[in-house]
């Protein structure tokens, strides 16, 4: 069997002289020093009742991530975690490394009130779902002023 070569190995080098195509070439296609480096891919919405923030984590089981919310003081939602590499054999030869590994640390800052007990996360193929709800806007009360006798 002859030797495989990364299709990037294989591809012209005109992003040496453009700095930004190198950026872009690199994040596409990661060299084994860029696969030490892993952030999961995040997506964060917002709805009327809550905001969602959906985290791509393919093969991570969901006892290596943890959640920490510092929402009471400073309304933020940290997501940590690691993921490893798998252990090699005796005898394994690696003729490509694509996938990256390593800790993360992703922080989220709300623009506003949210409710710190409604955090909910669930992860399921490799996505992982985690739900705050807003703090119901306080609406103006109206005092009615009563009759003194």
């Amino acid at each position: 069997m002859s030797k495989l070569i990364p299709w990037h190995y294989c591809t012209p080098r005109l992003h040496r002289s453009f700095p930004l195509a190198d950026e872009l070439f690199r994040e596409f296609f990661p060299t084994s020093e860029a696969s030490k480096v892993w952030k999961p891919r995040v997506d964060v919405k917002e709805t009327a009742e809550a905001y969602v923030i959906q985290a791509e984590v393919p093969g991570l089981d969901s006892k290596a991530i943890e959640i920490v919310q510092r929402i009471l003081k400073d309304k933020t939602l940290t997501l940590e975690g690691e993921k490893t590499q798998e252990e090699q054999q005796e005898g394994d030869r690696f003729h490509t490394v694509e996938r990256s590994y390593g800790s993360f640390k992703r922080v989220f800052r709300f623009p506003e009130p949210v409710d710190a007990e409604s955090v909910t996360a669930r992860s399921e193929h490799g996505l992982l779902t985690v739900e705050i709800k807003k703090v119901p806007e306080i609406q103006p009360k109206r005092i009615e002023i009563q009759k003194g006798e």
